[in-house]
């Protein structure tokens, strides 16, 4: 019977976006003070790949379709 204990490696963490990868490098860095655009554009970029199931979980009112978001988002982006 071996009696050694063998040390398991720590799990490393994935970050979700930008801001959270440098704040794994940087500890002084609180990514709760930062606004990283990548994770809304992926957000809204969602939403419109997938309307469907962005109704079905109820991220946007079930009346509005594929075309008329993207026609808000161009919008937004373009103001």
């Amino acid at each position: 019977m071996n009696d050694k204990v063998t040390a398991v490696p720590a799990i490393a963490v994935r970050a979700v976006h930008d801001v959270d990868a440098l704040a794994q490098k940087l500890p002084g860095l609180d990514p709760a003070r930062y606004f990283d655009s990548q994770a809304d554009e992926e957000y809204r970029a969602a939403l419109t790949r997938w309307p469907v199931m962005a109704r079905l979980m109820k991220l946007v009112p079930t009346a509005t379709t594929a075309s008329d978001e993207m026609a808000r988002l161009v919008s937004d982006e373009a103001g």
